[in-house]
Formats: C-alpha cells, sequence, structure tokens
C-alpha cells in the first residue's frame, strides 16, 4: 500500500475522538491524509472535494446521524464507491448492525477502538476502493473501444454502400459500372450480395463469402434464406424487409436501407453474428433488388459481453458484504 496516495475522512461530532482516532492512523500510516469533520453535511461536502479512499463513520450525531451520512453517499455514483467503516460504542446491537448493512457499510468497528482492528479494517478499505476504480476504469476503456469500433463499422458499410449507389446512378455507363461493381465487391472484406426480390433468388455473393463462413460462393446462391440464417434471425429479418419493401414500393425515388444484425451458420457449424446493411433499388428491367453488405462482428460482440460481465461482477461485492453482516447477526444470536 502507497501511504502517501492514502486519504482517510474521519467523522465525529466529539473532537477529542477526531484527534484519537488521527493520531492512531498516523502511528501506522505516517504519510497518509487524514481529514476530520464534526458533522455529516460537513462531511459529504468534504468527500465530494477530497475523494477519500476510506471514511471512518460515526453512528450517532446529531441533525444527521450516520445512517443517513451513509445513504447520502451511497447515492452517488463516484462516492458510492468509497468504502464507509462505521465506528459506535453501541457494541452488540443488533438492529445497529442491521441499519448498517441496510444503508450501503462495507464494515464496522466498536468504540473504544482497537488499534491492530482499526489498521486492518483501513487496510482492507483500500484494497477494496481499488478494485472498484479498477473496473470503473475497466468499464470505460471497453465503452471507449465497442464505440471507435462501431463507428468505424457504420463508417465502412456507408462508403461501401456509397460506392454501389454512386455506380446505379452512372445509367449511361451500365455496362462499365458492372464491371467496377464487380472489381469493388471482389476486393473487400465485407461479403456484397444481390437479392432479387421479384423472383426471390440470389443473383450475386462475392467470393469474401469464403473468409466470412467458409463456404463457395456456388454454395451460398444456391442457400435458401432459412439455411443462411438462423430461425429467430430470419423472422426478425423478414420482418425488417417486408416493411421497408413496402416503403420502396411506395416511392422508388426513395432511399430505402437499413441495418441489422443476425446470426449465420459457417461450413463447420460454428454460429457467427454478422451486421447487414441493406439498400433496395430497381434493376435494368423494373425488378426490385436488394443489395447487401455483410460484415462480421464478433468482436464487437465479445466487447459487449465483457461490459454485460462487468455489470455482473459489481453486483458481488454487495453479496459478500450482505453474507458478512448476516455471519455478525448470527453470531450476536448465538453467541
Amino acid at each position: 500500500m502507497e501511504n502517501r496516495s492514502l486519504k482517510i475522512l474521519a467523522i465525529d461530532d466529539n473532537e477529542d475522538n477526531l484527534i484519537l482516532l488521527k493520531a492512531l492512523i498516523k502511528d501506522n500510516f505516517p504519510e497518509a491524509i487524514v481529514l476530520t469533520a464534526l458533522s455529516g453535511k460537513k462531511a459529504i461536502e468534504m468527500a465530494f472535494v477530497e475523494g477519500p479512499d476510506v471514511i471512518l463513520l460515526d453512528i450517532i450525531m446529531p441533525e444527521m446521524d450516520g445512517f443517513e451520512v451513509c445513504r447520502r453517499l451511497k447515492v452517488d455514483n463516484i462516492l458510492k464507491e468509497i468504502p464507509v467503516v462505521f465506528l459506535t460504542a453501541l457494541r452488540g446491537d443488533k438492529q445497529i448492525r442491521i441499519n448498517a448493512l441496510e444503508c450501503g457499510a462495507e464494515a464496522f468497528l466498536s468504540k473504544p477502538i482497537d488499534e491492530s482492528e482499526l489498521v486492518a479494517q483501513i487496510r482492507a478499505m483500500v484494497k477494496i476502493k481499488r478494485a472498484y476504480e479498477q473496473k470503473r476504469n475497466e468499464k470505460e476503456r471497453l465503452v471507449k473501444l465497442v464505440e471507435e469500433q462501431t463507428t468505424e463499422l457504420k463508417k465502412a458499410h456507408l462508403a461501401t454502400l456509397q460506392l454501389l449507389e454512386d455506380l446505379k446512378m452512372e445509367n449511361e455507363l451500365r455496362k462499365e459500372s458492372e464491371k467496377k461493381y464487380r472489381l469493388i465487391a471482389e476486393n473487400v472484406s465485407d461479403v456484397i450480395w444481390v437479392l432479387n426480390v421479384t423472383k426471390r433468388k440470389i443473383t450475386y455473393v462475392s467470393p469474401s463469402i469464403q473468409q466470412l463462413r467458409g463456404i463457395t460462393v456456388e454454395e451460398a446462391l444456391e442457400e435458401s434464406l432459412e439455411k443462411k440464417i438462423d430461425a429467430k434471425s430470419l423472422v426478425i429479418l423478414k420482418e425488417s424487409m417486408t416493411k421497408y419493401l413496402n416503403r420502396f414500393k411506395e416511392n422508388p425515388e426513395n432511399d430505402i436501407c437499413f441495418i441489422t444484425e443476425v446470426q449465420q451458420v459457417c461450413r463447420n457449424g460454428e454460429p457467427i453474428w454478422v451486421e447487414m446493411s441493406i439498400r433496395f433499388r430497381s434493376n435494368s428491367d423494373g425488378e426490385v433488388e436488394i443489395v447487401g453488405v455483410s460484415r462480421n462482428i464478433k468482436e464487437r460482440k465479445k466487447l459487449k459481453g465483457n461490459l454485460l460481465n462487468q455489470k455482473n461482477r459489481q453486483k458481488l461485492p454487495a453479496l459478500q458484504r450482505a453474507s458478512f453482516w448476516l455471519i455478525c447477526l448470527m453470531r450476536l444470536e448465538h453467541p
């Protein structure tokens, strides 16, 4: 533990108690910063400004008791990570411990304070505080990474779709456009595919399907939608396609497109999450076509899963704290 970075806030309406407590802390943590407050209101203000590592909190105080101070600290997104140790002369009071548990305290010390127990509790609370900080930093890092990857994915999809749209607009050079279209489609990592809605048939799949799902272009052209996409994803995809297709039919001049996520299966049976960007158009024969761009989003799903695990792990300290207090209560009832 680095004493130079340790900051402790002690709260008690009795100044003599604060002087004694500060002396005990300084004897064991010489370089620690010890802040003191004589009231709950002042303590909350100092906690916001100073951001201590540990709070030592007396229970019986005028105007605002320790329970109310603790509750106010624990409703703040930042202050709730500061471990609170209750100090009280009411040794062995079962209701006191129940109230302490309910308002979110991490530990409990009885007066007169035992020096070795105080030191042990401070060390334990600092470890808890550091663990909270590491979890918060990791969560922020994952959120930022997900946002960056999502932004890059959207940029890549929009750029690819814009290229395809530019080619569509070159009606006077239709054949040349088709050559450019094929050249683009065969040299990007995304899978580009064309579905003739009128004929209900896939008419084109780019070679990158091999990298995405491990199947050949010929196999992809022969597959039905039911085989390409799992049942649950297929229901959602068909609903979206029907909705946007109706909009396109109402006004073919509109630029109708949408993005969705579906689960597909590779040749080896492994499921894979794919993001699809879908745009409607009319071909030279007046038939409705869908131009789709598919991309593997396995890494993005993995990052989102890590974020969810982070949230679930944050619930664990509360369960551990509850177990600690239940053991205390059982010992009181059966000494």
